[in-house]
């Protein structure tokens, strides 16, 4: 979003990306850079794009469709658009607790996948790079929310049971955010707070840094695993 200098009205730009696959990122992060390079850059990035995991499904390129959803692409399109970043960029997700990640099988495609292991690996892998980009960007600040309970359409578009999405909708209704109200809270961190490099929780209390993650040398090896699953599928 700009604000347009000459009517005081705020101009929009929409872009569509399958943002499970690299081709389509490529794609994508070129024409939004160019685009908001000519704007002045990006004061804030919220990415919020996120789907529940289940068993493995690939992409078309061959990898796990959740993790580019929720981990890769979010690393992806942060790293493009460093050059024009000004303040701060938030991932919108659930972080992990605990746990680690299997350098050797970070997709889980040869692992048995527990229920919640995706997810946790999601959240490993934001956390860490999170704290990573922090590092290496110290001028800029890098979040990673966990929204709590928000009444999205997750269940739907994960592709679960109507009736079973019904019933946890039903559940959860009287106390879940709704998008709207959820919303105010990554713009008060984006525009407010001044830690950078951490996980928060809803009530944006941080999150104690788990062993995994303080290794800088499990960080740079996740980074470069990262910049060489690119390279695979650079033109």
């Amino acid at each position: 979003m700009q604000n347009n200098k000459n009517n005081d009205l705020q101009e929009f730009k929409f872009f569509k990306v399958d943002v499970t696959t690299i081709d389509e990122l490529q794609r994508f992060t070129k024409e939004a850079k160019q685009y908001f390079e000519g704007r002045g850059g990006i004061d804030h990035l919220i990415q919020t794009h996120g789907i529940l995991n289940g068993p493995l499904s690939l992409t078309n390129e061959g990898h796990d469709r959740a993790f580019m959803l929720n981990g890769y692409s979010k690393w992806y399109i942060t790293n493009k658009f460093l050059p024009i970043l000004k303040e701060s960029s938030i991932y919108i997700c659930n972080p992990a607790r605990s746990g680690s990640i299997d350098l050797n099988d970070v997709e889980l495609k040869n692992s048995y996948r527990l229920p919640g292991t995706p997810g946790n690996r999601d959240g490993v892998f934001l956390d860490s790079m999170t704290k990573e980009f922090q590092e290496r960007n110290p001028s800029k600040r890098f979040y990673h929310l966990f929204p709590g309970i928000v009444e999205t359409d997750i269940g739907t578009n994960s592709n679960w049971n109507p009736i079973f999405v019904s019933i946890v909708k039903f559940l959860f209704k009287s106390f879940a955010r709704t998008p709207l109200t959820f919303a105010d809270f990554p713009v008060y961190i984006a525009t407010q707070d001044k830690s950078g490099g951490v996980s928060m929780n809803e009530n944006a209390k941080q999150y104690t840094p788990y062993e995994w993650i303080k290794s800088t040398e499990n960080r740079a090896k996740l980074w470069t695993w990262n910049e060489n699953l690119e390279k695979q599928h650079s033109k």
